[in-house]
């Protein structure tokens, strides 16, 4: 499992590369802190013939480790799902 590390206030979008097909399928996401608090996330399929989606909405995390919980759906079910980390360190900069 992969660990993404992204500083807090980060407004940059993550694009994602699939092994699978995107045609017909939504994207979401949750991040769930260490506390168990989750929150939703933004993700869009933006190129579906080349499988790309993006994510973003990460400025809203606090500072700690996260597990993301990717879904896959088409027609509300969810054909696959995946988790990955994401580490949200202290902005360094004021």
């Amino acid at each position: 499992m992969i660990t993404i590390t992204r500083k807090r206030g980060d407004t940059r979008r993550l694009r994602f590369h699939t092994t699978f097909a995107l045609d017909g399928l939504s994207v979401a996401a949750a991040a769930r802190d260490s506390g168990g608090a989750t929150r939703t996330l933004q993700a869009a399929v933006i190129d579906a013939p080349a499988r790309l989606y993006d994510l973003w909405g990460l400025e809203a995390l606090p500072v700690g480790r996260h597990a993301v919980d990717m879904r896959y759906e088409r027609a509300g079910h969810i054909q696959r799902s995946e988790t990955f980390f994401l580490q949200i360190t202290e902005a360094m900069t004021p």
